[in-house]
């Protein structure tokens, strides 16, 4: 979602460690994309300040990570409906809402879904290494293919999100609380898989 090793040479510097980008690159893109981001939509809309703000993404956040907990294994088609609750909830019907960034992209989004066939939703992520399937989802869609690679790839973070989560709850770990407590988290978590790789590598030689 993400100390140095004892008497091994050679010692690496936790510093020095080339961290896999996915995880931890993934849950620090959360506030961008758009199922994490209506809270500020409401807060720039209505005026709220910015502790209303904050405590309507903190709600907004748990929220979403509720849903990841308890739902079973993320799909595109169960993104989808996501999308479409978000939409059609009390939060968009605040007046200017549906006018925001935010708000346009998540449509994007959901006209592309729209589009789609089942086929297509089950393949999940691994439509990135379909450029042709994307390019005519694109042109059905009427969106460029750029859009629908991005929707890919937002679901794929959001996917490797639960996958995260589920792990930590699983292991009986603390659960992140905010984006930045959770990009945190998914650091170390990465840092620590990635010495336990090292330290196995170096007992085989």
């Amino acid at each position: 979602l993400r100390a140095s090793c004892a008497q091994a040479p050679p010692r690496f510097q936790r510093s020095q460690l080339p961290l896999r980008p996915t995880l931890v690159a993934s849950l620090q893109q959360l506030q961008a994309r758009p199922f994490s981001s209506i809270g500020k939509i409401i807060g720039k809309v209505t005026g709220t300040d910015e502790d209303g703000q904050n405590k309507t993404q903190h709600k907004m956040f748990k929220e979403q990570i509720t849903k990841l907990l308890d739902g079973n294994v993320l799909t595109l088609a169960e993104w989808g409906k996501e999308l479409d609750e978000s939409m059609n909830s009390w939060r968009m019907m605040i007046p200017g809402a549906k006018d925001s960034a935010e708000a346009k992209r998540i449509e994007v989004f959901r006209r592309i879904l729209a589009v789609m066939s089942d086929e297509e939703k089950a393949k999940g992520a691994a439509l990135l290494k379909e450029p042709q399937t994307m390019n005519a989802i694109g042109e059905t869609a009427n969106e460029e293919p750029q859009e629908v690679k991005l929707l890919i790839q937002r679901y794929e973070m959001l996917a490797q999100y639960q996958v995260w989560l589920k792990a930590r709850k699983a292991e009986g770990k603390k659960l992140p609380r905010n984006t930045d407590e959770m990009t945190a988290l998914a650091q170390k978590d990465m840092q620590t898989k990635h010495m336990k790789k090292m330290r196995a590598r170096h007992r085989r030689f």
